[in-house]
């Protein structure tokens, strides 16, 4: 985290940040909650190219199987209508949770989750909520599919 870049290799996982190599099997430090890499507005790029699937929420999510979860951070610094987007190339399909402020790892409390927005052709999630100024919300990034994942950008806006 911190100075990784967006970047797709053309290689079968679809690409690979610098600190984690996908051919050497480094998984992200973030694919746990406890683990959340810390955001703030604006883009953050991140792969979950070999990601697995753990800790909260087994089962499905958005009404969606799910696989390849990254952990986020985020304390919203205004306030106020907070937008989110993930943002990928090639597109892969992606779904998102955001947990509300008292949410823990151990106890989160879901306050949306959003699969596919129809604006990008069913590709990942656009989403807002309404946010409490100096609130941490955790938000989790993942795939439909052990199939999907690579690069991607985090985008979030904060008044």
């Amino acid at each position: 985290p911190g100075d990784s870049t967006l970047t797709n290799t053309g290689d079968s996982t679809r690409g690979c940040t610098i600190k984690a190599d996908c051919n050497e099997g480094v998984p992200p430090a973030n694919e746990d909650c406890a683990t959340a890499t810390v955001v703030q507005a604006g883009n953050t790029p991140f792969s979950n190219a070999i990601a697995m699937p753990q800790g909260v929420g087994a089962g499905n999510i958005c009404g969606q199987p799910w696989s390849k979860d990254v952990w986020f951070k985020y304390t919203s610094s205004n306030g106020g209508a907070v937008g989110l987007a993930i943002v990928s190339d090639p597109p892969f399909d992606t779904m998102v949770q955001v947990f509300t402020a008292t949410s823990t790892c151990a106890a989160p409390v879901q306050l949306l989750c959003e699969d596919d927005d129809a604006s990008c052709g069913a590709c990942h999630p656009i989403i807002s909520w309404t946010a409490t100024p100096g609130a941490t919300y955790l938000i989790r990034v993942m795939c439909w599919s052990d199939s999907e994942g690579g690069f991607a950008n985090l985008s979030i806006t904060d008044p």
